[in-house]
C-alpha cells in the first residue's frame, strides 16, 4: 500500500509565525518560560506573555523548539467514527495474521508504527500514522493518529472493525486484499448499505428501528436527526454531513433544501420534522443521535451516533459510542464521561448486530412486491 507522497513543504516558521504561535490563548505562559528555561534564561514572574513572545521570536530556534510549540497547537485527535463489515467467508486466524506481517512490513517503511496483539481467534491492529496538511499554519500542518482495525471471530465469520476515515480503510482493504492473495480465495464482504433501497420513507424506516431496536436497551431520547434529499444532478458528496441546513439554488434561481438538522429532545416526534415530512416525501433520515437506557444491570445511559457517510446513496455506514451518563441512587446524572473500553465493545457489537438486521429487514420490504 503506497503512502501518499507529500512534501517537501514550502513553509518555514519565520519570527513573526513564531510570535503569532506563542500569542494564542492554547499556549500558556508556563510554556513560554520553558523555552526559556531550555535555553537557561532567567525570566520575570511579572513579564508578560507577549513581551517574552516578542523576544523569544527574534531568537534563532531549532527543531525541539518548533516541536514543543506545535505540540501545544497541533489539532486535537478526536474519537472517530468506526465502521464495520462482516468477511462470511471461513478464515483461520493464522491466514489473517500472515497478511498483517506482510502489510507491516510495508507500513513501516512508510514510517507508520504498527502494534499488533492476539487474543485467541482475535486480532487487533494498531496503527500510528501522520497527515500532513500544507493549507493549515506552520504549527498545525502535521497531524499524528491512532487508527484501529480489529478482526473478530463471531462464529464461522469474521468481524473487521475500523476506525472511519480513508487512510484506515486504505490499510483496511490491503489487509483483505493480501488474505485473498495469499490463499487464492474471493472473500464474501457484507456491509451495512441501504444502496437499493430507493423508497425515501424505508431509508428512514432503517434508522426508526435502529434507534428503538438495540438488543437490551430502551430508547431514551434522541437528541440530532439530520434528514437529507438528494438532487437529480447531485455533485460529489462531502465527506462531513454539514450541521446546518442547507439549501441550493437551480438556474432558474428556485431554491431547493438538501439537508436539514434537527436538535433538542425527543425530536423524531417533534411537529418539526412532520411537517418536513408531510411536504415533502423525497427527505429521509441520514444519521441521528440518540440515547439508550439498559433495561438490566446499572441502567446506565448511553448517548450513540450513527450515519451514512455517503448520504445519497446512504452507504459508508458507521457509528460512535459517543459517552455515558452514569446512572447513581437511581438518578442518572448530567455529568457525561468517556465509555470503557468493555462498554464500548458491547455497544458496538450491539449496533453491528441491529444494524445488519434491520439493513435485511428493510432490504427484503422494499423488494416484496404489492399486493
Amino acid at each position: 500500500m503506497k503512502k501518499p507522497a507529500h512534501g517537501p513543504s514550502i513553509y518555514y516558521a519565520t519570527d513573526k509565525n513564531v510570535f503569532d504561535a506563542l500569542s494564542q490563548h492554547r499556549v500558556d505562559l508556563a510554556t513560554v518560560r520553558q523555552l526559556f528555561a531550555d535555553r537557561n534564561v532567567l525570566v520575570s514572574r511579572h513579564t508578560d506573555k507577549s513581551e517574552l513572545a516578542r523576544y523569544f521570536s527574534r531568537l534563532v530556534h531549532d527543531f525541539q523548539d518548533h516541536e514543543r510549540i506545535a505540540g501545544r497547537l497541533g489539532v486535537a485527535s478526536r474519537r472517530e467514527k468506526v465502521t464495520a463489515l462482516e468477511i462470511a467467508t471461513p478464515l483461520k486466524v493464522e491466514q489473517i495474521e500472515s497478511a498483517i506481517a506482510a502489510v507491516r512490513i510495508e507500513l513501516e517503511r512508510d514510517g507508520d508504527v504498527v502494534q499488533v496483539t492476539k487474543n485467541g481467534s482475535d486480532v487487533t491492529v494498531v496503527v500510528q500514522y501522520s497527515l500532513v496538511d500544507y493549507a493549515k499554519t506552520e504549527f498545525k500542518q502535521v497531524q499524528h493518529r491512532d487508527g484501529v482495525v480489529q478482526f473478530i471471530k463471531e462464529g464461522d465469520s469474521y468481524i473487521v472493525r475500523n476506525s472511519q476515515n480513508d487512510y484506515v480503510n486504505n490499510v483496511r482493504e490491503a489487509f483483505l486484499a493480501c488474505v485473498e492473495k495469499r490463499n487464492s480465495l474471493t472473500l464474501d464482504r457484507r456491509v451495512v448499505s441501504l444502496y437499493d433501497v430507493v423508497v425515501p420513507s424505508l431509508r428512514s424506516e432503517f434508522f426508526y428501528k435502529l434507534i428503538h431496536g438495540l438488543e437490551g436497551m430502551g430508547k431514551y431520547d434522541v437528541t440530532e436527526l439530520y434528514v437529507y434529499r438528494s438532487t437529480p444532478d447531485e455533485p460529489e458528496a462531502d465527506d462531513e454531513i454539514s450541521d446546518d441546513n442547507t439549501t441550493t439554488g437551480d438556474a432558474d434561481g428556485d431554491s431547493r433544501i438538501e439537508r436539514i438538522a434537527l436538535r433538542g429532545k425527543g425530536v423524531e416526534q417533534s411537529d418539526e420534522l412532520r411537517d418536513i415530512i408531510s411536504k415533502s416525501a423525497d427527505f429521509y433520515t441520514i444519521r441521528t443521535v440518540w440515547m439508550v437506557r439498559e433495561a438490566m444491570g446499572e441502567g446506565h445511559v448511553f448517548e450513540l451516533d450513527a450515519h451514512f457517510d455517503n448520504p445519497a446513496d446512504c452507504t459508508g455506514f458507521s457509528y460512535l459510542v459517543r459517552g455515558v451518563y452514569p446512572c447513581e441512587g437511581g438518578l442518572v446524572t448530567r455529568k457525561r464521561r468517556s465509555p470503557r473500553p468493555d462498554e464500548v465493545e458491547r455497544l458496538s457489537s450491539l449496533i453491528e448486530k441491529a444494524s445488519k438486521k434491520y439493513a435485511d429487514e428493510i432490504w427484503a420490504k422494499s423488494t416484496t412486491p404489492k399486493t
